[in-house]
């Protein structure tokens, strides 16, 4: 068979897979629209001569191939790998053949470039329906687009390390688990909030705290001021790690479909910045953690501070109103306007003293405060082993499992 007749069958095959392997983007598209598609199926019901049933499908089908469109670049890259995948598979079916072994599973690489030529790798495995799993990776064959094994061992353990570098990327999130492609938009609102914020703290310190220090008193006002001290000198490792994230995010299919070793490189070295960048931005949530516990412990004691309820003062109110309901008869009702002026203002002061320490908990110390800050610093953690795992990859020695 010709190369011109492969590559027509392997055109066809990708038109008859790629639809199965939309399957997962499908579900996910109707989960994440099933309300919405709900409430307008009622509106087509009603709007059309057709059963709510027929409306809703209606909706849903609707919204399945607007997220088909809208994920077109998705589609085009799971067609593009496919089709070389699959054009791959009958181009060296030959050498596939001669080294597999029993009760493996293969796949060929896309083409793999390296100072301006093309190579491949093909992977063998003992998965079955899940290649994610890269421990399951028996052998590799690493080969010019040509066909031809290579023979040097070094050369051919690079490739294939290039091979698995563009792997990971393909079937992990990049930067891990923590930041994802799909937070495009939230990384970009968060760029914005970096710059209002530093510009709001910019005028806070130019008007040197005047207007804080009319109704705050001396300990927050300083406590505020280490606080804003120490956004501002994370300011540069918060917005750079975030541009840097962008322009990772903005390649990404770029990554996907034209892996090479320059590229590559280039890749890796802004994920090394990141980690870097994480690792200094570490050293200043630290000292804003401790300067937080501080701001926590400074609204404790302020709380502390506040009067408690004499609910004394209310019982000897009940006392009163019972001797004039019973003995005096001048009430209608054995509880009066002592024991609800009792219960209005000591209840007030329960109340508003246990509010503040309910919000000085949950809000200082958990949702935006202390464990924020260490949840910051256990994801940088988790950005440095995410860098550590690509340079494992790009280091290691495959050569006793390639079979050239």
């Amino acid at each position: 068979m010709g190369n011109i007749g492969i590559k027509i069958i392997s055109i066809l095959l990708t038109a008859l897979i790629i639809p199965f392997s939309l399957i997962p983007l499908i579900i996910k598209n109707i989960f994440g629209n099933l309300i919405l598609s709900l409430l307008l199926g009622v509106v087509v019901w009603k709007l059309l001569p057709i059963s709510y049933l027929l409306g809703f499908l209606v909706v849903l089908i609707f919204f399945t191939i607007l997220n088909i469109i809208l994920d077109y670049i998705l589609i085009k890259e799971s067609f593009i790998n496919q089709f070389s995948s699959t054009y791959g598979s009958f181009k060296f079916s030959q050498l596939i053949q001669k080294y597999k072994k029993p009760n493996e599973k293969f796949k060929v690489s896309p083409i793999i470039s390296v100072n301006d030529k093309n190579y491949r790798v093909i992977e063998f495995g003992t998965y079955n329906f899940n290649p994610t799993d890269s421990k399951k990776l028996t052998g590799f064959l690493a080969l010019t687009e040509e066909g031809k094994l290579l023979q040097d061992s070094n050369f051919s353990n690079e490739l294939v390390n290039l091979y698995l570098f563009w792997r990971k990327i393909y079937f992990d999130p990049i930067l891990g688990k923590d930041i994802k492609k799909n937070h495009k938009p939230l990384l970009k609102s968060w760029l914005d909030f970096q710059d209002k914020f530093k510009d709001i703290i910019e005028k806070r310190q130019k008007n040197d705290y005047k207007k804080i220090s009319n109704v705050k008193n001396e300990e927050f006002v300083k406590i505020l001021k280490e606080l804003d001290t120490e956004v501002l000198d994370q300011y540069p490792f918060v917005t750079n790690k975030i541009k840097i994230s962008l322009e990772i995010f903005d390649k990404i299919y770029d990554i996907f479909l034209y892996p090479s070793k320059e590229f590559y490189q280039e890749t890796f070295n802004k994920i090394n910045k990141i980690a870097n960048i994480s690792n200094e931005e570490n050293k200043i949530w630290t000292k804003r953690l401790k300067t937080w516990e501080n701001l926590y412990k400074h609204y404790r004691f302020e709380i502390n501070k506040m009067s408690e309820p004499k609910f004394k003062w209310l019982f000897i109110g009940v006392l009163g109103d019972l001797i004039d309901f019973f003995v005096l008869k001048q009430h209608l009702y054995p509880i009066g306007g002592a024991t609800i002026a009792g219960l209005t203002v000591e209840g007030s002061k329960k109340v508003k003293k246990e509010t503040l320490k309910y919000l000085n908990h949950t809000l200082l110390y958990h949702k935006t405060g202390i464990d924020t800050i260490k949840n910051n610093i256990e994801v940088n953690k988790r950005l440095k082993n995410v860098r550590d795992e690509y340079k494992r990859i790009l280091s290691s020695n495959n050569t006793s499992k390639i079979r050239n």
